[in-house]
């Protein structure tokens, strides 16, 4: 593979990543977007694992919610899910396939967090991309 400053993944004519393009197929694409349609309400609700955030607070109308969640399935998953192995220590079967919280640090205040698990469908989503992609991960390097 010839290499030019970018990533390269080997795809057809060996392009940088930035600039592959690919169909999603449409039934995947629906079940995506159905995990992000939530309401305000929903949203603002106890449990959601979302928070209200205010980035110009001199704009009254300016808000919106913000959530960190992760698409691990646990350490069984082989391979990426290895990495996350020692956050998994001590649970179960049942208690990693439900998906758990692991240990994260918040991006926007720089404190420990719990971050919870995203939808079950994302993170089968995520974990067949992966699987799909993982010789290209592997060349990034």
């Amino acid at each position: 593979m010839s290499d030019n400053g970018g990533a390269k993944l080997g795809y057809p004519h060996d392009v940088p990543i930035s600039f592959v393009q690919v169909h999603m197929d449409d039934d995947l694409l629906a079940g995506i977007q159905r995990e992000f349609a939530h309401t305000e309400l929903e949203l603002a609700g106890d449990g959601s694992g979302f928070a209200k955030a205010v980035d110009y607070p001199q704009l009254p109308e300016h808000s919106y919610y913000e959530g960190y969640f992760h698409t691990q399935v646990g350490a069984e998953t082989g391979g990426v899910g290895k990495m996350l192995k020692r956050y998994f220590l001590g649970q179960s079967t049942e208690e990693r396939l439900a998906g758990v919280s692991i240990p994260s640090m918040n991006p926007r205040l720089g404190v420990q967090m719990d971050k919870p698990p995203c939808a079950p469908f994302l993170r089968a989503f995520a974990e067949a991309f992966r699987r799909k992609n993982v010789g290209g991960f592997l060349r990034l390097g």
